[in-house]
């Protein structure tokens, strides 16, 4: 239930950050949700190009920092291996199943984002 839960928080986390105006590609500060919150009727910021080059990098900081942060739980000992490997397929699955449902939702007739 736990990995389920991890699974769907992720997926969800990982549509709603996602933010065209950050280096990162999502919003991790509160100046930056306010930003994305601002500008989401802003057609030039919600461009569906924008939001899939910032959905691209943002899996790519996120895989690494949850990688990151799962290694270093398992060095320390908080951890076992397999529950470790669980963890991380559980948050990368989720990842990545908001990465493809965002490339989906942006698709040419897809109804998120701005052309």
């Amino acid at each position: 239930m736990m990995y389920a839960l991890l699974f769907a928080g992720f997926a969800i986390w990982f549509v709603f950050s996602v933010h065209p105006g950050s280096l990162l590609g999502f919003a991790l500060t509160g100046g930056d949700w306010l930003r994305l919150l601002r500008g989401l009727h802003a057609e030039e910021k919600q461009t569906k190009a924008g939001l899939r080059s910032a959905a691209a990098r943002s899996l790519a900081v996120q895989s690494v920092l949850a990688g990151l942060g799962l290694l270093g739980s398992y060095a320390a000992g908080v951890h076992g291996r397999g529950e470790t490997f669980a963890v991380l397929a559980a948050v990368l699955g989720g990842l990545v199943a908001g990465y493809v449902s965002l490339l989906w939702m942006t698709r040419p007739r897809g109804g998120y984002g701005y052309d």
